[in-house]
């Protein structure tokens, strides 16, 4: 079975401050040039009080994971001025990220009561609550929204998330069409509807993922869980032919490789299979499964040597991977 790999990281992060954005904005800025510091130090140094340095930089200080640091700013930049919403959502999350949930939360209660009509300071907090698996108070939260808002596409993409966790797959799925009717943009509500689609085998999902490629044609994880479905739709050929595309167009993005030597394997096309397995090996040494499974193909084209070699590495790697230990201890 192909693995599609989505990290909950990724999630996280669409959950956090960060994910009002698009995907190409997240591109766009995810580093500051060292140009761009450079300035910042500089306005920093001739206007001290000025609050929207201290939040610029408190940005860049959470992209690089340095939470303390961008906390201190974000105070600062609220000392200064205590009536920009954002500010506080992004106090949130820093806190949230150095595991301080609780005054992670205490932050969104306070901004609530300081924009009690601020649309996005409910759904930042409802995301906080869903991220805490506080499911309920999320979607009490988002009625707030409704209240201002009945045509948020953002409130019925988040809620869409809260149903799902919450078990209620038809409600979260008719929560994130609402989103797409609404916003027919919206990247997000098109992948999760593509991704929820495939889970329950109906091929729907295909269309889905047209839908958020169509809108983002560089976002190649939508591209490689297109090629998941398609194989789980008993679409080999497409599968196929589709991750292919996915290493010529981006040849550094490994479990396009290491999906290919599994469908290739399981074609009982071992050299082709262990071609892949070790370019994916090479985009990514540190991942024990492209090993194991680039050993078993050895195994069986009775390569004992080769195959041990990696069956080797992938215990050494994953030492709990009990698969990897008995077909290690069979060929022994």
């Amino acid at each position: 079975m192909i693995a599609m790999r989505k990290s909950f990281l990724f999630f996280l992060l669409l959950m956090l401050w960060f994910s009002c954005k698009t995907k190409e904005q997240q591109a766009q800025s995810n580093d500051m040039p060292k140009s761009e510091w450079t300035i910042l130090a500089e306005q920093l140094r001739e206007s001290p009080y000025e609050d929207s340095l201290y939040f610029k930089r408190a940005k860049f200080f959470f992209a690089l994971e340095q939470f303390d640091s961008c906390i201190a700013d974000v105070n600062k930049a609220i000392y200064l001025d205590s009536t920009v919403s954002q500010y506080y959502f992004l106090l949130s999350d820093a806190y949230l990220m150095s595991s301080q949930s609780k005054t992670a939360l205490e932050v969104l209660d306070k901004s609530m009561k300081l924009f009690p009509d601020d649309v996005d300071t409910y759904i930042h907090s409802a995301r906080l609550y869903l991220i805490l698996k506080q499911h309920l108070t999320a979607l009490t939260t988002l009625d707030q929204v409704y209240v201002r808002d009945k045509e948020n596409a953002e409130a019925y993409y988040l809620a869409g998330h809260i149903l799902y966790e919450m078990g209620d797959t038809a409600r979260a799925i008719k929560n994130y069409h609402k989103a797409t009717e609404i916003n027919p943009d919206k990247i997000e509500a098109w992948v999760q509807l593509g991704d929820v689609y495939t889970e329950m085998g109906n091929e729907r999902a295909l269309a889905c993922y047209d839908n958020a490629i169509r809108l983002l044609p560089s976002d190649v994880e939508t591209m490689h869980n297109k090629a998941y479905a398609y194989q789980k739709f008993g679409k080999i050929k497409e599968s196929v032919e589709l991750h292919q595309k996915i290493c010529n167009e981006f040849p550094n993005y490994e479990p396009a490789f290491y999906n290919l030597g599994l469908l290739y394997r399981n074609m009982d096309s071992l050299d082709l299979a262990i071609s892949y397995f070790t370019q994916a090996i090479a985009l990514r040494p540190s991942e024990s499964s492209s090993y194991y499974h680039r050993g078993l193909c050895y195994a069986e084209q009775k390569k004992a040597e080769l195959a041990k070699e990696d069956l080797k590495k992938s215990v050494l790697l994953n030492p709990k991977d009990e698969e990897a230990q008995t077909a290690l201890k069979e060929l022994r």
